[in-house]
Formats: C-alpha cells, structure tokens, sequence
C-alpha cells in the first residue's frame, strides 16, 4: 500500500499526514489511520490480496481507482488513464481486459481504434457526421468529453494519421477534461489510451503529468 503523497510543491509526506490536511478539523484517526501505521510485513493477508487483484482484477483495480479519483467531490483535475503495451498483442489484451472492467463498472464506452485515421476521421466516428476542420474535429471530442458520462477508450493513438505532433493532440485531448473547471464545468467522462511505451517515452513531458499508468 502507498503510504507517501506528494503535495502540490512536490514535497513527500506520509499519507496519513496527507488525510488529515484532506480532512481538516474533521480528520480524526480510525481504524485506516492503524493500519498505515502499521508495517507492511506484517500485513500478510494484506499482501495475499494485492498479490491476487494484481494477477487478477488488475484491469477493474485500475478503472475502479481512475473513476473514483476522478468524480470524488472537490478533485478538479480528473487525469486520463494510459495502459502501456509493448507490442500489438498487449494492445489487444489491455482493448479487451479494459472493456471489461468498464462494463463492470456499469459505463458506457466508445472505443476508436486510432491506427491509420486521422484526426477528423477519429473525430467522425464520435459525431457519426462528416467533420471539415481539425478545428470542427476538437469540438466534437470537446462536446464528447464535456456533455456525457461515458468512457473514451483511444486504442493506439500514436498510429493514427494525425499531422504534426500527436503527444500533442493527445495533450489537448487531455486538457479538454482537466481545465474544464476554469469553466466551472466538472466532467462525467473518462478518457483512456491504450497505447504503446515508446510513445509514453516520447510525450512524457507533455502529457505524463495528467496520466494514471497501467502496465
């Protein structure tokens, strides 16, 4: 169990330290509070569970942890999920794992498969219209992101046929949902990559600090 947080300056503190600021004058230690005091090793049925859900239910961990951060009252900056692979089989699993974890989340989804498209052509298959203007192509994802509480799932992106740079796109895809609130608009949507490593490497600056990872 991760029992560090960074706060807003980078610093590190404990998780506790970092519930009792969440908490305020109403923070008062419980039985969670015990048990992040308590060492991790003698945790064995603790361990035991992770190791299981990790084998297992990694994928619902992963949506179950994303949603829940995301739509908690008082976060205004929801991050996107990226599942990493290392190569097209991997894409495939995490596509059908994914879909999986976010039926039993009872969410509807949208899944584009990105490879060979370009940015209008992604973009149509939300709108189910023709859309001119990579301009025009923005506002439907931006319509999509901000106005319905359904999933996006963009299955390889970095192998569409978007011009120019596509860490890029996918940052202004991103920051659809995580400057909504200057807005004052709070989205119901999610948005998920399922993409390759060596495009992670490359857009890391760009667009890792806004990701919840899974590989």
């Amino acid at each position: 169990m991760d029992k560090q947080k960074k706060t807003e300056n980078g610093n590190i503190i404990s998780f506790e330290e970092y519930r009792k600021r969440r908490g305020g004058h109403s923070y008062r230690e419980d039985a969670l509070s015990r048990l992040f005091k308590k060492d991790l090793r003698e945790q064995e049925d603790l361990i035991g569970w992770y190791q299981f859900h990790r084998r297992f239910n990694k994928h619902k961990l992963f949506v179950h942890s994303l949603f829940e951060e995301n739509h908690q009252a008082g976060n205004i900056n929801p991050n996107s999920g990226f599942l990493v692979a290392f190569n097209r089989k991997q894409v495939l699993s995490h596509t059908s794992f994914i879909i999986e974890a976010v039926e039993w989340e009872k969410r509807e989804y949208v899944l584009i498969k990105c490879a060979g498209k370009t940015y209008r052509q992604l973009s149509e298959k939300l709108s189910q219209f023709p859309v001119n203007t990579n301009y025009d192509a923005h506002g439907v994802f931006e319509n999509f992101l901000l106005t319905t509480n359904k999933v996006l799932i963009l299955q390889e992106f970095s192998k569409s046929k978007i011009t120019g740079r596509k860490d890029n796109y996918a940052r202004g895809l991103i920051k659809i949902m995580d400057d909504a609130h200057f807005r004052k608009i709070y989205p119901s949507s999610d948005l998920i990559f399922i993409d390759y490593g060596d495009f992670l490497s490359r857009s890391w600056e760009s667009i890792g600090p806004y990701l919840e990872i899974l590989i």
